[in-house]
């Protein structure tokens, strides 16, 4: 009988043993994202430390439902809009080129260099109330495809909520990230780094 009870003893512990082991092979390959502990619900973030604890976030100002209760994520981002339908739209590259956002690396801080650029966007689309928006998240060439791909997500939202900040509802901007795949210069040195590092603007004009 004493056996038979330390045969199920050692079964358990090494179970326990087994299951502790799953899941930390779970965990390898993870990449941190900057300033965020969990995904935040980005595609293809993933759970990892703070990479820069002084990473800071621009005011959000959440759309309000119908019922005047406000909409917000969970990570205190305001709710995106379904994707628009290109075929209604007319993408107007050029109207905003002076007005790339450029940030430092590994941020996506909105610097006090590039808000000014961030509020003529917010001016132009105060008077042209029928036009959309589009914000592409971009980055230099070092980290991963993954962690490039999330951190350019970062910066587009930090735009997009810059703008509801000024007034600019929500559901009239929406995001892309293409990470390190679209660089202004194909360069591999800092003066090009700096400039891959960007968030661009594309105006979106109804055809009808």
């Amino acid at each position: 009988m004493k056996r038979a009870y330390f045969c199920k003893f050692f079964a358990l512990i090494a179970a326990l043993c087994f299951g502790l082991t799953g899941c930390k092979k779970g965990s390898k390959g993870l990449t941190p994202i900057p300033g965020r502990t969990g995904n935040g619900g980005i595609p293809g973030a993933q759970p990892g430390g703070p990479a820069n604890p002084g990473t800071e976030r621009v005011p959000t100002i959440p759309d309000g439902g119908a019922d005047g209760t406000k909409l917000v994520t969970t990570d205190g981002r305001t709710p995106m809009p379904d994707r628009y339908d290109p075929a209604n739209y007319n993408q107007d590259r050029s109207q905003f080129r002076e007005q790339t956002v450029y940030f430092d690396l590994d941020k996506y801080t909105i610097k006090s260099s590039e808000q000014p650029k961030i509020q003529v966007v917010a001016s132009f689309l105060s008077g042209e109330s029928k036009t959309m928006l589009e914000i592409e998240g971009h980055c230099d060439e070092r980290g991963t495809a993954e962690y490039n791909r999330s951190l350019g997500e970062r910066r587009a939202q930090a735009v997009r909520e810059y703008l509801i900040f000024l007034g600019i509802p929500g559901e009239r901007i929406h995001t892309i990230s293409f990470g390190e795949d679209r660089p202004a210069n194909p360069g591999h040195g800092e003066a090009a780094w700096s400039k891959n590092r960007r968030g661009e603007f594309i105006l979106l004009r109804p055809k009808n």
